[in-house]
């Protein structure tokens, strides 16, 4: 699933976690507070997503709710102020700004949660199981395996580890706001399925220019298939500049994590792993599937509108907000991609006419540029 909440809920884990620090000067509390309220959101997740729709929800949606409630309650706890802690409780701050044996506390605290957490997945059961269910959806249903504690138990580590960033970067900063974590989750997303696949698109491209023989063989052999997985590269390389320097940092990790999955697949063909390159594949194939849903029966009346979104952290959470503060519900909303045959970077759908119409308006009340279907 895809979680959009891990931003507001390290927001409300900060502030409470810095609030309860303060009010009853015991370190130890505060940290258990933020560790509850991180387990307990995600927990929150879990259960919720299996109630409303099960194994098949959508989790954006769903966990969109969930981060705005999360950030509601970090901004009512905190009045909208930032809340600092107490400098004399320096066990606190020892946390952030501390060491053992030469040692930063935070990077043995992230070595440690590391190493918990691959443990978990290479020696254990259960993380063969979380394995299996996050690359072959049918494989799961056919073992028999459990796929919504899964699921849970995913999403409730997920806020669990949301918990122990708020108490890092609050004991490492002193302060805790209610934008604390804010736009996180978001900028993520997006260097993963904007940036990162046009840097590839283009990247593939030059590639084959490079490689290309005098008489410019590959260039004539060229089919739609590559064409098609390329067709981003003919984006504007003024407006991707921009963006990837704008999104260096987010861009990079990508990258560099990018590149360990190359290195995976590589060495599975090196070595001749015909069932490890059959799974890549599979799985790869069970995921892009999931992304479409054909409707059954006659065709449906789609209300989908493409707007500009300013490259910005949170851009996509502001609108998302307009639209829910104005009784709004979206139907799906995400990034497009492949400028070649549609205007506008974000995709919105709604459920029916009426909403349409005034999302339309809406939008260009706040002077966003909205292109009708």
């Amino acid at each position: 699933g895809f979680d959009l909440s891990i931003g507001s809920i390290i927001s409300i884990c900060a502030v409470a976690a810095v609030g309860t620090l303060n009010s009853t000067r015991s370190p130890a509390l505060a940290v258990v507070i933020s560790l509850a309220i991180g387990l307990g959101f995600g927990i929150f997740n879990g259960v919720l997503i299996r109630l409303i729709k099960g194994n098949n929800s959508d989790s954006f949606l769903i966990t969109l709710g969930t981060m705005l409630i999360a950030s509601s309650c970090a901004y009512t706890y905190s009045g909208g102020f930032n809340i600092y802690c107490d400098n004399t409780l320096t066990a606190y701050r020892h946390i952030g700004k501390g060491s053992a044996a030469g040692i930063p506390v935070l990077v043995l605290i992230m070595f440690f949660v590391m190493a918990a957490f691959e443990l978990i997945l290479q020696k254990t059961a259960l993380g063969r199981k979380l394995k299996l269910s996050g690359s072959n959806r049918t494989a799961v249903y056919m073992s028999g395996i459990n796929a919504h504690g899964i699921k849970l138990f995913s999403f409730a580590m997920t806020g669990l580890c949301a918990g122990i960033a708020a108490i890092m970067l609050t004991a490492r900063t002193g302060v805790a706001s209610p934008s604390t974590g804010y736009g996180y989750e978001v900028d993520a997303a997006t260097a993963a399925i904007s940036h990162l696949p046009h840097v590839l698109a283009a990247t593939l491209v030059n590639f084959v220019k490079e490689s290309d023989n005098p008489e410019e063989t590959m260039k004539t052999i060229a089919a739609g298939g590559f064409k098609d997985i390329t067709r981003i590269a003919s984006s504007s390389p003024v407006m991707w500049e921009e963006i990837c320097l704008a999104n260096q940092k987010k861009l990079l990790f990508m990258l560099d994590a990018y590149q360990k999955s190359l290195s995976q697949i590589r060495e599975k063909i090196a070595k001749s792993d015909a069932s490890g390159i059959g799974s890549f594949f599979q799985a790869a194939k069970d995921y892009r599937d999931s992304l479409t849903v054909t409707p059954k029966g006659r065709l449906k009346t789609v209300f989908e509108l493409y707007c500009d979104l300013i490259d910005e952290a949170g851009g996509i959470a502001t609108i998302a907000t307009i639209l829910a503060s104005n009784n709004l519900n979206i139907k799906n909303i995400g990034i497009i991609h492949n400028r070649e045959f549609e205007e506008g970077v974000l995709k919105i759908e709604m459920y029916d006419r009426v909403s349409y119409d005034r999302t339309v308006a809406l939008l260009r009340k706040y002077h966003y540029t909205v292109y009708e279907r």
